[in-house]
């Protein structure tokens, strides 16, 4: 979250909790303090962490590298898997179904007709 959000949103919080003060509806204020410590924790460590991201894309980065060269050696042994199953599966289901061929509106019409009886015309 960029810095200046965080910290806008801080003094919101301890805008609505002198509010609720001066008010004096607690309802406002209690949780305006929880808003505003947690507003102030993350803005240390916003700060505390602002300059360990450099080093963080050079180690996702030599990470990444590693992860792609063990991909690419499983690749293989994976692939000759898959057609030993497929072979596998192709022996123990040697029967092929048949589907029925479908037919178009006209030939489903033709077909209709040459069911009805013979004095039945439409």
């Amino acid at each position: 979250m960029p810095f200046l959000l965080s910290l806008f949103l801080t003094l919101s919080a301890v805008m609505w909790f002198f509010y609720g003060l001066l008010i004096n509806d607690y309802n406002i204020a209690i949780p305006n303090v929880l808003g505003f410590s947690f507003g102030v924790i993350q803005m240390v460590l916003y700060a505390k962490y602002r300059n360990s991201g450099r080093t963080n894309e050079q180690k996702f980065l030599q990470v990444q590298k590693q992860v792609v060269v063990l991909d690419e050696q499983k690749i293989p042994e994976l692939s000759e898997e898959i057609i030993e199953i497929v072979k596998l599966s192709a022996l123990l289901r040697s029967e092929k179904i048949q589907v029925p061929p479908q037919l178009n509106s006209h030939e489903v019409e033709a077909q209709q007709h040459q069911n009805l009886p013979n004095g039945i015309e439409v």
